[in-house]
């Protein structure tokens, strides 16, 4: 049996959960990006994203799972907690 993604979206929160066969089995999302390109966050920490785009301020909150800036060439990795991850989005 193979894993399944699911991933529900809301207008203030997204639940993403993978259902893996193996439970040593793990799993993160990445965001990578063009080199040198203009990006909207202003802060990145282990539980917030803060962003700024056309003057609103955004952020996110990683109610589960973490957050991490990453030396890889990728912006920042979200690492779930037991295989789920929770942002609640809002625009401040």
């Amino acid at each position: 049996m193979g894993c399944c993604i699911t991933m529900k979206f809301s207008e203030k929160r997204i639940d993403i959960a993978m259902n893996l066969p193996n439970k040593l089995m793990q799993w993160h999302a990445e965001l990578r990006t063009a080199t040198r390109k203009q990006l909207p966050f202003t802060s990145i920490d282990a539980k917030c994203i803060d962003a700024q785009f056309e003057g609103f301020n955004y952020s996110m909150q990683i109610v589960k799972g973490r957050c991490e800036k990453s030396d890889n060439g990728s912006v920042f990795t979200l690492t779930p907690q037991g295989n789920k991850l929770t942002l609640c989005l809002k625009q401040q």
